[in-house]
């Protein structure tokens, strides 16, 4: 409340307005996600990766190996969240172009 109104561009408005009344678009962008996010998880289990909780954006996969696979990634540019309490990864989802770009990380790493 000290900040006072966060203001929000006008083209942000718009986009958003449309999105909220394109009862349409959601459906098809929550099944996206959803398939999205499932061949994310097969993907890292196929390199070793097991998730073992993640949402329609993100897998997180706990592993002992986290710093090295972390250290690994972005030396591929792939970037991932690293959790050092937990040794864990939180991949999220890959743009269209950067699945191959993941799979080619991960496979430099067998």
């Amino acid at each position: 409340e000290a900040l006072g109104p966060w203001g929000v561009a006008g083209p942000s408005r718009i986009i958003t307005k449309q999105a909220l009344s394109d009862f349409a678009w959601q459906r098809s962008t929550q099944l996206t996600l959803r398939q999205s996010s499932q061949r994310l998880a097969k993907l890292l289990h196929q390199y070793g990766l097991t998730p073992q909780a993640g949402t329609d954006l993100f897998q997180f996969v706990p592993t002992p190996l986290a710093t090295q696979w972390q250290q690994h990634l972005a030396s591929q540019g792939v970037w991932v969240r690293y959790f050092d309490t937990m040794h864990a990864l939180r991949f999220g989802l890959p743009t269209e172009n950067g699945w191959l770009k993941l799979e080619q990380a991960l496979a430099l790493k067998r």
